[in-house]
């Protein structure tokens, strides 16, 4: 996998951003709301300060409604930041449903600075602390492509997962600005409001870090103890519980297996994009 991960993964043109603070939730979230109403988006739409930061009024309504895609439509309707318009007309007219002060008939500049919401850099200095900047690619799954991974890891994948956002670490190498890996946000596909986990892969194809972004389950499965369990792991590895991987506690088997589940789908989504194997289904 190395030479095919690494060949594929220098061809894409980097484009790095200027930015302020960080997504969450997914970044693939995003980009279904783009899908939907036709054009690009800032993280201000869901975050009072950019990605990452305190979630503002449509965010919270979005959280509210499970943050699926089927949740944009659902509040619709509803006025989320309360200044007197419905949040669908304010999508139309390009104002943000989530700030009071952004209206159809005065919409202001937020989407001026939409690719400066991109990055959530806090989160990838915690998988490479020791990149110096980053990049990004967001990517589309084809359908044999979701039929390979889902077939892999014997289950379906979400529609947040068709569509994967991947962020190049770089750092100085000999006076040179030289790629190190890839990242990778994943949520549990069964309980994607509760775990969201980082992943970071180097050149090789293998697991240099682990780091829980969003934890809702139990504490200990962000202990440094367990999560280093899967560095170094490839997709040579079984990433199952009580295999290769122990659980994060004797009660927290299961919890620990939707960890390793995420991992283990990050690993064959950044394969599935990258291995040259599978240039008959290169994404867009």
């Amino acid at each position: 996998m190395k030479s095919h991960f690494q060949n594929y993964l220098f061809l894409f043109v980097i484009c790095v951003f200027v930015y302020s603070d960080c997504s969450w939730a997914l970044p693939s979230h995003k980009r279904l709301w783009e899908r939907k109403y036709g054009y690009s988006t800032s993280c201000m739409l869901c975050h009072s300060k950019g990605g990452g930061s305190q979630l503002g009024a449509y965010g919270e309504d979005f959280q509210r409604f499970g943050m699926t895609p089927g949740a944009f439509g659902e509040i619709e309707k509803r006025d989320s930041d309360k200044d007197g318009f419905t949040n669908i007309d304010e999508i139309r007219a390009k104002a943000n449903p989530g700030d009071p002060l952004s209206t159809p008939a005065r919409p202001t500049d937020w989407l001026s600075r939409v690719e400066e919401s991109m990055m959530p850099l806090d989160e990838l200095k915690k998988i490479f602390p020791e990149a110096r900047k980053f990049s990004l690619l967001e990517g589309t799954l084809f359908p044999l492509q979701i039929e390979e991974i889902e077939k892999k890891l014997n289950d379906k994948l979400s529609v947040a997962d068709t569509v994967p956002t991947f962020y190049f670490a770089i750092k100085d190498q000999n006076d040179k600005l030289v790629r190190i890996g890839v990242a990778i946000f994943s949520a549990s596909a069964r309980n994607p409001e509760k775990l969201i986990l980082g992943i970071g892969v180097d050149l090789s194809g293998k697991i240099t870090n682990v780091v829980l972004i969003k934890n809702k389950f139990n504490e200990k499965l962000s202990d440094n103890k367990f999560l280093s369990q899967f560095k170094g792991k490839s997709l040579e590895s079984t990433l199952q519980i009580k295999k290769d991987i122990e659980p994060a506690a004797p009660d927290l088997i299961m919890e620990s297996g939707l960890v390793a589940e995420a991992a283990k789908k990050s690993l064959l989504t950044i394969s599935a994009v990258f291995n040259k194997d599978q240039k008959n289904n290169k994404p867009k």
